[in-house]
């Protein structure tokens, strides 16, 4: 017969599912109630800009320092005309934080992920606003 013991959850990445709940037999290892799937959280980003006028963006992309494609990291003003595009993919992709200065008319972000020899996104741009510290 079987011994019911719980499964470990497994936290979810920004691009990498995990799971909760499940049993697994204490005796012969089992599975004896499928964990429940998490979905992965996605990029996490934001953008915070300063009195001077450094803005510093902040966040993870990938559970990995490095990540596919070419990364981009666009700064639009408030008329959504680009400020500046700098190319952060040497960056660690996991967790970054970016000072960009002279940003005062920063009103929001766009993080992308090309395959440059193809010209195609790797996945849909991270968008978020601007806000105060």
């Amino acid at each position: 017969y079987h011994t019911a013991t719980p499964m470990d959850a497994l936290n979810p990445g920004y691009d990498t599912p995990g799971h909760i709940g499940g049993e697994k037999c204490a005796n012969c290892g089992i599975t004896l109630t499928e964990p429940t799937p998490v979905s992965p959280t996605g990029p996490k980003v934001k953008a915070s800009l300063d009195a001077n006028g450094t803005l510093t963006v902040s966040g993870g992309l990938s559970d990995t320092p490095t990540a596919e494609g070419t990364t981009f990291l666009a700064v639009f003003n408030k008329d959504n005309r680009m400020l500046t595009l700098a190319n952060i993919t040497a960056q660690d992709q996991s967790d970054f934080s970016i000072p960009i200065e002279n940003m005062k008319d920063a009103y929001t972000v766009k993080v992308l992920r090309w395959k440059i020899a193809s010209l195609m996104p790797l996945h849909n741009a991270v968008e978020v606003s601007v806000t105060s510290k």
